[in-house]
């Protein structure tokens, strides 16, 4: 990766005569003083912040042994393509923040040919697995809850770690497609004003590009496509696994004390815990995600219908927020783990000893379980998973 823009070369056609340009049109190849706040400051320490939580998640699941199942397999995955995403994006942006004051998005020579091929694919890659793996636990809850018996033919940690190995295999094949939209690297002179305030901008820069603008625009689609689909099948599935939820609960009111009996307290408990997580995990999603595709698909409507896409300050502006949504939602998972479940609150107060009165259930999460029969643990898987 190059970092001096100056060492760049180009011929005359790569020229962006910028002297007689109006200072609005300048504006736009400027990073204003938002986004360089936010990619100096917020952004890596939203990055350091997530890495810290969803590592901590991963020792905690390693270290109490009832936490390890085939729902927290899944959750670690999870939380390996978050940090993974929030590693590989962030440090490239941070970089380039510091090493030039032009806008990231107009100029990307701290990637350099190799950067925009690897860094980019690898970027892409977890964030379709941040996507995919989100889809799946929503999937294997919709098994767990909705249709337990059919559940528990399924459950098992070696299916778990092929199914995510799938996963992963899956989100790699996504971000290979995308891999023509970033595979050039377009270099370009510039020729600032003669004012001196412009000495300290770089004669030359770099930025990825597609090979065919036919790519470019196939992003667009490779981009949002699976992303409404995921929100649409979430959305489906929160809907069912709430309606159910609701379900058990008139019938075990309707049918009396004797029937209630059956279902012991911390069941019920563990039943509302889950109901709230996932419409937590469902609004999170939708609001964290939402606003960068609803930006992607405006831009490309625009550009398939022949429209300049909008040219003014505040589109960056917009386009940074929507940015820091995604890397916010990969930081604060595990944030909703322990705020909407008390199970994973309270062995995050086991493993790192918090100052918090602990109860013999609680010592009971770093000791094996006791064997339990089919019965028994096909109540105890359904609540568990869920």
């Amino acid at each position: 990766m190059d970092l001096d823009n100056n060492n760049l070369t180009c011929s005359g056609e790569q020229t962006m005569d910028m002297s007689n340009e109006s200072a609005e049109g300048i504006d736009m190849l400027i990073r204003n003083s938002f986004d360089t706040w936010m990619y100096s400051i917020c952004l890596p320490a939203t990055a350091i912040l997530g890495t810290l939580l969803n590592l901590s998640f991963i020792y905690v699941v390693w270290k109490i042994r009832d936490m390890r199942n085939h729902l927290n397999l899944i959750l670690i995955n999870l939380s390996v393509a978050d940090v993974a995403y929030l590693m590989s994006s962030s440090s490239w942006k941070m970089v380039g923040t510091l090493s030039s004051p032009l806008d990231i998005n107009f100029d990307q020579s701290v990637l350099g040919h190799v950067g925009c091929r690897l860094v980019i694919l690898l970027t892409d890659f977890f964030s379709f697995a941040s996507l995919f793996f989100v889809t799946f636990i929503a999937v294997e809850r919709y098994y767990a809850v909705c249709m337990p018996l059919r559940h528990l033919q399924m459950v098992g940690n070696r299916r778990s770690a092929l199914s995510c190995l799938l996963v992963w295999a899956i989100s790699l094949f996504f971000a290979v497609l995308m891999l023509p939209a970033h595979w050039g690297f377009q270099i370009k002179c510039i020729i600032w004003p003669s004012d001196t305030e412009f000495d300290r901008f770089p004669y030359s820069v770099g930025s990825c590009s597609s090979i065919s603008p036919s790519f470019n625009d196939a992003s667009f689609a490779l981009l949002t496509i699976p992303f409404f689909l995921a929100l649409f099948l979430n959305l489906f599935i929160y809907v069912r696994i709430i309606l159910t939820l609701q379900r058990r609960v008139g019938s075990n009111h309707s049918n009396g004390e004797s029937h209630a009996s059956e279902l012991s307290r911390k069941q019920q408990n563990a039943r509302n815990a889950a109901a709230r997580m996932l419409i937590v995990n469902g609004l999170v999603f939708f609001f964290c995600n939402f606003p960068f595709n609803l930006i992607a698909v405006f831009f490309f409507i625009a550009i398939t219908c022949g429209f300049p896409p909008p040219s003014f300050v505040g589109v960056n502006v917009l386009i940074s927020i929507s940015r820091f949504l995604f890397y916010l939602n990969s930081a604060i998972n595990p944030l909703i783990y322990g705020a909407t479940n008390h199970r994973y609150r309270r062995s995050f107060y086991v493993t790192f000893k918090c100052r918090q009165p602990l109860t013999p259930e609680a010592l009971s999460l770093s000791e094996p379980r006791p064997r339990t029969s089919a019965v028994q643990e096909s109540h105890r898987t359904m609540i568990s998973a869920v």
